[in-house]
């Protein structure tokens, strides 16, 4: 009797799912062959697919297959994996949205899967995209014909538009898990009062106004953070003896943070002086490895740290949700630019 009710439940869901836009339908192809036996699984990070699989799916003659209802759009990861729930050695999967509808997602023969299908997935592609190629059209700027006030114009301009071009993809879905979840990757963009339109009140708890969002105008408090030889450093006391000041967020174990070094030691050996400073701030829990690093790369700025990892309060205070990551300040302490690329910088510092 429980397997006819439970082949009974099938069926129904089987014909609600073909109602569109009650159900989703994931159609995957792989254009090789070599992970059938292989496993699809659906988890809301890499982390959790031990977990927390939402859904999966084996895959068969390059195919795999999954049906559902998703009750509201959910960002999820898909994963190929081994039957241990671990991803396969060439680091196949994506990002996409889960949502009601037709959903299909290919692996190409060099490994890389995209999603395509609904229009949520359509506006989160075109977001990915516009993300990956900012700074490409940034060094176009940079290292194109023009004054140095023509390239600042148009860099500004690049990223105004690249803001309100976020904006249009994401409003339509405000609230959603998805939206949240994108605004805040790139929240160092936004004003508050464009925050207060994008995030639900209740999913920024930071944005209140006895501690609003350090957003781009805000004025740095005058904070004080041990120093590399062992003084106390109040950030204002550098800061305000400099036209620009770059607060860098990095650590010694952070791949990204060391290929960003090179950069920044140009930017710095040309303009140090009054007109500009670097404050790295450390993420370090060693202060062996912090001070290593330092020696080793031949960072001649400012370097604090509490040695505290994550729980650095300045980390905790500014929001930082990734390293490295980067805010350029006037002498008053106020926020020019948050997170600017390297072509961003030269334009700002040869001002």
């Amino acid at each position: 009797m429980k397997k006819i009710l439970f082949s009974a439940l099938v069926a129904l869901m089987l014909v609600a799912c073909n109602q569109a836009p009650k159900c989703y339908k994931i159609i995957g192809t792989l254009e090789t062959d070599e992970f059938n036996g292989n496993w699809v699984y659906l988890a809301e990070g890499v982390r959790k697919m031990a977990t927390e699989v939402l859904d999966s799916a084996q895959i068969v003659d390059s195919k795999f297959e999954m049906k559902g209802v998703a009750n509201e759009p959910k960002m999820l990861v898909a994963v190929v994996t081994d039957s241990n729930r671990q991803m396969v050695e060439q680091g196949v999967g994506a990002y996409f949205i889960l949502e009601n509808g037709n959903i299909a997602m290919n692996v190409d023969t060099a490994y890389a899967m995209t999603v395509t299908g609904t229009a949520f997935n359509r506006a989160y592609a075109e977001y990915d995209s516009i993300i990956l190629s900012f700074d490409e059209r940034c060094r176009v700027i940079a290292e194109g014909e023009g004054s140095n006030a023509e390239k600042f114009e148009a860099i500004t301009a690049e990223r105004n538009s690249y803001k309100e071009t976020i904006k249009s993809l994401v409003l339509p879905y405000v609230g959603t898990q998805p939206a949240i979840k994108m605004v805040k990757d790139i929240k160092h963009l936004f004003s508050n009062d464009e925050l207060a339109e994008l995030l639900p009140a209740d999913t920024d708890k930071a944005r209140t106004a006895e501690q609003p969002y350090m957003a781009v105008g805000s004025y740095l408090t005058d904070e004080a953070t041990p120093h590399a030889d062992g003084d106390t450093i109040r950030w204002m006391d550098v800061i305000s003896q400099h036209d620009y000041t770059l607060i860098d967020f990095w650590a010694s174990w952070c791949g990204p943070c060391m290929r960003s070094m090179p950069g920044l030691k140009e930017l710095y050996a040309e303009h140090v002086g009054e007109h500009f400073e670097i404050i790295g701030i450390s993420l370090d829990k060693s202060r062996d490895n912090w001070l290593g690093a330092i020696e080793r790369l031949g960072l001649n700025w400012v370097q604090l740290t509490n040695l505290m990892f994550w729980d650095e309060p300045m980390v905790k205070r500014f929001e930082i949700p990734y390293i490295p990551s980067t805010m350029l300040v006037d002498r008053e302490g106020k926020i020019i630019i948050r997170n600017p690329n390297h072509d961003e910088l030269k334009i700002y510092l040869a001002r």
